[in-house]
């Protein structure tokens, strides 16, 4: 069991710092376009950033 929460942690700790990468790419060009997306943009960031967390709750629950 600890190694399948060891694994789902890792693997939101990664999608987390890829989807975060993404994010302020996305938001870089949603405040320079200024499209009105910008909302959007930082909610994803504030998404992935509770992703990181969860993943590292998860990965300190592991062990």
């Amino acid at each position: 069991m600890t190694f399948l929460i060891s694994l789902l942690a890792k693997i939101l700790l990664t999608g987390g710092a890829i989807g975060a990468i993404a994010s302020v790419i996305g938001t870089r060009t949603a405040f320079k376009n200024h499209n009105g997306k910008q909302a959007q943009a930082l909610a994803w960031i504030f998404a992935c950033i509770v992703t990181i967390l969860v993943g590292l709750f998860l990965l300190h629950y592991a062990r």
